[in-house]
């Protein structure tokens, strides 16, 4: 029997196992499509692709004002985001929709390849958590304090407790990053 219980001796499945797993694959193909997303759009809009890709971009803009300015309402009629108004389709939009097709293959085929090669969801979890865990928990905080707080006793202790973090962010990456390349 394996270390979870739910296979038999012999190796084989539980049927109730088998549904399990296939609702998951399910969920996960589904909601696929919805978890990409934001990711897509972040980088289109970082590479200059979505200039004119609607109202998620004004609203990623790095100003405050212009995500106020416009209503999502008002940004899809808006005549930016037409082609033009026959609603024939130009080379440039072209161009565009295959910039934005490109960025989302290559998305989704570094998703299937993390996948292929990282098949252990715990280990790739293990090296994020020991990537961003001491960066949130040890550094940002200590960072902010320094700009807060005065006296060089408070700014060496808080600088100490950032080293710290950096220590056991490297420590933890790399036992991580053994645990994946040793398990595989």
């Amino acid at each position: 029997m394996d270390e979870l219980g739910l296979r038999f001796q012999t190796g084989a499945a539980r049927p109730w196992v088998i549904g399990a797993n296939a609702f998951l694959v399910v969920s996960v193909v589904l909601t696929y499509p919805i978890q990409l997303h934001p990711v897509c759009e972040i980088t289109e809009i970082r590479l200059g692709v979505a200039a004119g890709a609607g109202a998620s971009a004004r609203f990623l803009d790095a100003s405050p004002r212009a995500a106020l300015s416009s209503s999502p309402s008002s940004a899809l009629l808006s005549d930016e985001d037409s082609s033009c108004s026959s609603g024939s389709r130009t080379t440039s939009h072209r161009r565009v929709i295959g910039a934005r097709l490109a960025i989302r293959g290559v998305l989704v085929v570094g998703t299937l390849f993390t996948a292929i090669c990282v098949p252990d969801v715990g280990l790739l979890v293990g090296l994020f958590g020991s990537l961003t865990a001491p960066i949130l928990v040890m550094m940002l905080p200590p960072l902010m304090s320094i700009k807060t707080w005065d006296g060089y006793f408070w700014k060496v202790f808080h600088i100490l407790i950032m080293v710290l973090g950096g220590v056991g962010a490297v420590a933890g990456s790399h036992t991580a990053i053994l645990n994946i390349v040793n398990r595989h």
